[in-house]
This record gives C-alpha cells, sequence and structure tokens, in this order.
C-alpha cells in the first residue's frame, strides 16, 4: 500500500498536470491574451519583486513618489514604505483569485495603498516630533523583546540577538521607536474625549426606523414598438457600414506622404494600416467590422464629418480626415445599409441607444407608468395594482436615515429574497432617502430614477430603534468615534497642501512604461 507520502506526491503531480494543461489550453485557444497576460505579469514581476533592487542603483535611480511637507516619499529596501507594500501585497495575494489576469490593478493596488499609508506615516512622524513625543528606552526595549526579530521558540533569544551585526539592530530599534511613537500619538488623538452632545446626537441617528415596500420598472423594458418608431424615424443614425482606417498620430505632411503611398497602391492599404496606424486594429489591417452611423459621428467633434465616409462605396477611400488624435484615412468595406429593425438584436441596440443618447424619454415612459400604477395602488389596493402591472413587489425592513452611509447604523436590506435590490443603491442618496423619509404612512413617494431604472415606495411603518440597538451603539460609542477620528486623520493627511502626490507619474513610469 502507498505511503502518505507517497499519495501526496502523486496528487501534487496530478496538480501540476492539470495546471499545465489549462495554461497550454489558455495559451493555443487565446494566443493574443495569451501574450498580453504574460506581459502583464512580467510589470507585476518588477514592481514586486524586481523594484527592492531599485533603491540600491544609486541617486538617479531613487524612487521618490512624492514629498509631505519637503520630506520625501521614498521606496527603499527594508524602508516602512517597503514594509508597507509587502503586507498589502500578502493581502491582496490571500483575498484575490488566484486564477485573475488582472496582475496591473492588483500592483497598482498594492503600491498605492503603500504610498498612501507612508504619507501618513510621515506625516504623523512630524507631528509628534513637533509636539515632542518620545518613548522611552525602557518600552522600546520591552516591544523589540517582544515582538522583534530576535525571538526563537515564542521567546526572545539572547544569542540570535547578539548573531545580529550592529546595523541591523539600529535599523531594528528604528523602526520600532518610529511604529511606537505613530501609534503612541494616534492614540493619544483618539482618545481625546467626546462631548457629551456628541453621543447624544449619534444615537439620535438610529431613530426612526422606516420599512417600505417597492415597485421598479426597469428601463431595459422599454417597449419594443416604441423602440422600432423611434429607429424607423431616425433610420440614418442606425446605418451601419463595414470600416477599415488607418489612424495616424502625426502632423499633416507625414499623413499626406502615407496617403500619398495609399493613392499610388490602393492595394497597400492592409499593410500601410500595420506599419503607420496607431489605433487597436493596426494588427488587422485596419479592419474596424460593422459600425453605426452613431457610433463612428461620436468619434468626431464635428459629426457632420461621418457624412461623405458613410457615403462611400465599396472599395472607396476616403481623404485625410481630421481627428482629435490627428489624421485618419477611412476605406468602405461595404456600403451603407439601413438594419432591420424588427430583428431582435437590432432592437437590443437602438435601446441601448436610447438609454444613453435620450434617456429622458424613457425615463418619462416610465415615470408616467409609475404614476398610473400609484393610483390604481390608492384605487384598488397594493397587490390588485401589482398584478394588473405585472409586477414583483418587494418589502425592506426597518432602516434610518443614513445620509453619510455610516457604518454603525443599519443598511436598506431587502425582507423578501428574491425581491428587487435595487433600493440598496440608495444607501447613501440624500435625493432619494429625503423622498423615502417625508412621505405619511400609507402614502407613496414621487417616482424616482435609481440606476436604470424607476421606483416608487409606499411607507408601511415607522417605530424607534429597538432599545437593545441603541444600548449596543452607546456602549460602543468610543470605539466609534476613535473608527471615525482615524478616517478624518489620514483623510487630513491625504488631502493636505503640504503633500506633494507624484504617485501616478512615478508609478507609471517605472512600471507601465514601454
Amino acid at each position: 500500500m502507498p505511503s502518505r507520502e507517497q499519495r501526496r506526491a502523486k496528487k501534487e503531480e496530478k496538480k501540476k498536470a492539470s495546471q499545465l494543461n489549462t495554461v497550454e489550453k489558455k495559451r493555443t485557444q487565446h494566443p493574443l491574451t495569451w501574450v498580453l497576460s504574460v506581459i502583464v505579469l512580467i510589470i507585476v514581476v518588477v514592481a514586486f519583486v524586481v523594484a527592492p533592487a531599485l533603491g540600491g542603483m544609486g541617486q538617479q535611480s531613487r524612487l521618490i513618489f512624492g514629498y509631505y511637507n519637503g520630506e520625501p516619499i521614498e521606496y527603499k529596501p527594508d524602508s516602512y514604505f517597503a514594509r508597507q507594500r509587502d503586507a498589502f501585497a500578502e493581502r491582496i495575494e490571500n483575498q484575490s483569485d488566484q486564477n485573475s489576469d488582472n496582475f496591473q490593478w492588483q500592483a497598482l493596488q498594492v503600491w498605492k495603498a503603500a504610498f498612501d499609508s507612508t504619507v501618513v506615516h510621515t506625516a504623523v512622524l512630524q507631528q509628534a516630533d513637533k509636539s515632542g513625543l518620545v518613548i522611552s528606552e525602557k518600552k522600546l526595549d520591552r516591544n523589540i523583546a517582544q515582538y522583534g526579530p530576535y525571538r526563537e521558540n515564542g521567546k526572545f533569544s539572547a544569542e540570535l540577538y547578539r548573531n545580529a551585526s550592529n546595523a541591523e539592530k539600529m535599523a531594528t530599534r528604528e523602526l520600532f521607536n518610529e511604529n511606537l511613537i505613530h501609534d503612541q500619538w494616534t492614540q493619544d488623538i483618539s482618545n481625546i474625549p467626546s462631548p457629551k452632545a456628541e453621543k447624544e446626537f449619534m444615537l439620535g441617528m438610529t431613530s426612526p426606523e422606516r420599512k417600505f415596500r417597492y415597485v421598479d420598472f426597469s428601463l431595459n423594458n422599454y417597449p419594443d414598438q416604441r423602440v422600432i418608431e423611434f429607429a424607423q424615424e431616425n433610420s440614418r443614425l442606425f446605418q451601419k457600414m463595414n470600416l477599415s482606417r488607418i489612424s495616424l498620430r502625426m502632423d499633416e505632411k507625414e499623413a499626406e506622404q502615407i496617403y500619398q503611398q495609399l493613392q499610388e497602391s490602393p492595394s497597400r492599404f492592409e499593410e500601410l494600416a500595420q506599419n503607420h496606424s496607431s489605433d487597436e486594429n493596426a494588427e488587422k489591417g485596419g479592419d474596424m467590422g460593422w459600425i453605426r452611423y452613431h457610433e463612428l459621428a461620436g468619434m468626431f467633434e464635428d459629426s457632420s464629418k461621418a457624412d461623405p465616409i458613410f457615403a462611400l462605396e465599396k472599395g472607396e477611400f476616403s481623404g485625410l480626415v481630421e481627428t482629435s488624435f490627428g489624421w485618419a484615412i477611412y476605406r468602405s468595406d461595404e456600403e451603407a445599409v439601413t438594419p432591420d429593425f424588427t430583428d431582435e438584436e437590432e432592437i437590443a441596440a437602438v435601446r441601448s441607444y436610447l438609454i444613453r443618447n435620450e434617456r429622458g424619454q424613457v425615463e418619462d415612459y416610465f415615470i408616467n407608468r409609475a404614476n398610473s400604477f400609484v393610483a390604481n395602488a390608492e384605487e384598488s389596493g397594493f397587490s390588485t395594482a401589482v398584478a394588473a402591472a405585472n409586477l414583483s413587489p418587494t418589502e425592506t425592513k426597518y432602516f434610518p436615515i443614513n445620509y453619510g452611509e455610516s457604518f454603525f447604523l443599519k443598511p436598506i436590506q431587502i425582507e423578501n429574497e428574491n425581491g428587487s435590490g435595487i433600493l440598496q443603491r440608495a444607501q447613501s442618496n440624500q435625493r432619494i432617502l429625503t423622498n423615502l423619509f417625508s412621505v405619511a404612512q400609507n402614502d407613496f413617494t414621487e417616482p424616482f430614477v435609481l440606476g436604470n431604472s424607476v421606483v416608487v415606495a409606499q411607507l408601511l411603518e415607522e417605530r424607534q430603534a429597538p432599545e437593545e440597538e441603541v444600548e449596543q451603539i452607546a456602549n460602543y460609542h468610543s470605539y466609534i468615534i476613535q473608527n471615525f477620528q482615524r478616517e478624518e486623520i489620514q483623510t487630513h493627511f491625504l488631502q493636505s497642501d503640504k503633500l506633494e502626490d507624484n504617485f501616478m507619474q512615478v508609478f507609471s513610469k517605472h512600471f507601465l512604461s514601454s
């Protein structure tokens, strides 16, 4: 019978084989995506691994991301910045989907969080120095012994301490001293007692609580017939043409030279696009695929520039067209056609256009429907109106008004599991919360737009917050206030005029430049 180690080894081999198969499958099925993922991974390796070495490459390679009150926010190995970067990287690694390809975004998150943390740390140390705050040698020694790098089997090891170099001991001592000063200053600020009136005000925010039921009308359900009518009346907007483009990020004289080559040899369009075009279609010979008139017109400040392009016959190309990025040459691969507006895909495309560009028209339609629903509900009852309109009502739990979306107050929650959660998106929307907390018992709110829906709600009940919940907030009052104060301290320093924030420029230069 195989040993436990043999079974484990077999299991590991199977796992590795499976991972290799998955990787190979991705590489062969999506070669372009594979290459891009590898490029991004290299960027992240530089950001996470190679960057620590940059600090030792001399003055010219210093990674200074900004300044706080004249003091550089600099990345160096074993610095506070470096330790914060490592800590945030480990946290994201533990929390993130290991199969995620979004490495570049994760690297940006890690470095930005470390930068912000270092700014606050630098500002706190400056404030502490200004106030004369110092840590006693006794306290510093005790903390290093309890939490420092000289511990073995859960205890302080005198041998490890003796074997450490003086430079290492000094660096450890400086690090612990800074952290203790930071913690002490923050604690002193957070422990400033709050006035009694502040506590009473905070407890007063818990009441009243209200409970609603509501219905929502999705803008995505705008009737097909209305969509078709709009499309037929504005058919020019939705004409489609198969186009190719050469995008030229250069001055007019250089662009004219490319255009001259095309005139001399029209069959070289794809070659010229691949060699000179600056957009994402270059590797496809400039092929943009089928594009609608309103999409092309939206690419120009003067939408009329799309007219001569959409008048091209198959195989013809335009002259030089000035764009916001330089110049472009368009070629018609298929002449413009008017779509079949009874086709489901076309109806969906026109509806999407309406919601983006003629939103008021769609919202007005559903606001009128919501008002009709309210009139029917007031006359025949809520259930009858719901059935007549073929809607699914949703009921909320009790919640207080919470303009600032404070964490200690109950958020908007849904009572019925299958109900629409759209109202939860109004957690901190002052206009909508005011609407909800202004109606009388059993009355309906005015219809309001929330996201891609029109909502109308009826107040069912109002009550004072349960006594045990108020008592719980009272007991945690000091903790809540301390959290607020810490957030305010961080916000204050990160928004201070003393901060020169060059993070994005430096990060882009060192980690994102080609």
